[in-house]
């Protein structure tokens, strides 16, 4: 659609209104900096010039990614710090995620009776390696099910840790590595046989997607993207499927972005199950790719264990 003349001349007239005020802001600042710091937020935390000039830039970019996601959570958090070109001082009348975890500390759980079971169906997958050399890395996805595991135990939450391996199941029955689900489909079996008390299912990964997908900065710390995949190929996977989106939707309204989304899987070359549909509760979740750094993968795990936290307890004192 072609601009006319007039439309021009208002688009121009509107940046260059925010260029005045925010000109005129920035002085009164520098004049009167403890009124003009009240009026910070109004004027979307501008410290200078530059950051005028950036968000005449920023801002298309801002807008087409609201309209791009469809997350009710990325719009809120568009609508709340969409415009912010720096990180702002944090808002004491803000509830955190922590604060809100506060509100379900009378939800008791028997330390003995675990409640979350976590494993891994790959569990030599590596994370801080290379493409290159996908078989050495500084950390395997099972580092990250234990350190799951002990902030779980912060959160009050009991938890089991498979640890037995899923490749001495593949060794002993002579499966190949596409079997892995079967295998360890027995451990998840056996446990909740023996385990009665376990309701959540949660089952760790390491994607295999390039750098640049799998990493993102919010409020300048580095954080491993997550991914909730679905098999569709069970009758019940609706179930499975809308527990993955209440997550992907939490963790979004706390760090945007940090979640890649939910991906049906299904069809030639994949599980399509994924052990799913022994309870709607079994989630596979990937974190990150191979090349992400352990600072990112633990940032990640410690916000995803803390999300999980909270919808576990919140759905708990719901029942």
């Amino acid at each position: 659609m072609r601009l006319k003349k007039h439309q021009i001349y208002l688009i121009i007239g509107i940046f260059g209104m925010i260029i005045l005020n925010a000109t005129s802001f920035l002085e009164n600042r520098q004049s009167q900096p403890e009124e003009a710091g009240s009026q910070t937020a109004t004027y979307f935390s501008l410290e200078s010039i530059g950051d005028v000039v950036e968000l005449l830039f920023t801002f298309p970019r801002q807008v087409v990614g609201m309209i791009s996601n469809h997350s009710v959570a990325q719009l809120q958090s568009f609508l709340r710090d969409g415009f912010f070109l720096q990180t702002a001082a944090p808002d004491p009348h803000e509830t955190t995620l922590e604060a809100d975890l506060a509100v379900f500390e009378q939800v008791n759980f028997n330390a003995n009776e675990p409640l979350v079971y976590i494993f891994n169906s790959h569990p030599h997958e590596m994370i801080a390696s290379t493409f290159a050399d996908l078989t050495v890395g500084e950390m395997n996805i099972t580092q990250l099910s234990q350190l799951m595991a002990e902030l779980f135990e912060q959160h009050q939450i009991p938890v089991l840790v498979e640890t037995a391996c899923v490749s001495d199941i593949l060794r002993e029955n002579s499966w190949v590595f596409s079997q892995s689900f079967a295998a360890s489909r027995i451990l998840l079996e056996e446990s909740i046989a023996q385990n009665p008390t376990l309701e959540f299912f949660f089952d760790l990964h390491r994607d295999g997607i390039p750098l640049e997908i799998a990493r993102i900065d919010i409020n300048e710390t580095p954080y491993a993207r997550v991914l909730f995949v679905i098999g569709t190929e069970h009758p019940d996977y609706q179930e499975n499927y809308e527990i993955a989106k209440q997550l992907h939707e939490m963790l979004e309204a706390v760090r945007p972005g940090i979640s890649r989304g939910v991906f049906m899987s299904n069809g030639p070359g994949r599980n399509g199950v994924y052990n799913q549909d022994i309870a709607s509760t079994v989630q596979l979740i990937e974190i990150g790719s191979v090349e992400t750094t352990i600072e990112e993968a633990t940032n990640t795990t410690a916000i995803l264990t803390a999300v999980i936290a909270e919808y576990i307890k919140t759905t708990t004192q719901a029942n």
